[in-house]
């Protein structure tokens, strides 16, 4: 999957119509059953409630790189959404 259709799918724009990262990882998991029986993204959660930003970033570097992504570009990108 390309950087472009990772920030086209539905996960992302929920994340960029609510601009709280946060708020729309719960509305995700909440609403869509695959994602609510992933441990990873049931671990991010626990992760992002606990406010634990450390292993938030490290999780998502390590993602990054299983898939070959520059996590640093990836940072930026979503950073950009986000203004």
């Amino acid at each position: 999957m390309s950087m472009q259709e990772v920030f086209n799918s539905p996960i992302f724009q929920v994340l960029f119509k609510t601009h709280n990262p946060q708020n729309a990882i719960n509305n995700i998991l909440n609403s869509d059953s695959r994602i609510a029986n992933n441990s990873i993204a049931q671990n991010a959660l626990k992760m992002a409630n606990s406010n634990d930003t450390a292993g938030l970033e490290n999780m998502a570097r390590n993602l990054c790189k299983e898939r070959g992504w520059n996590p640093d570009q990836i940072k930026n990108e979503m950073l950009k959404m986000f203004q």
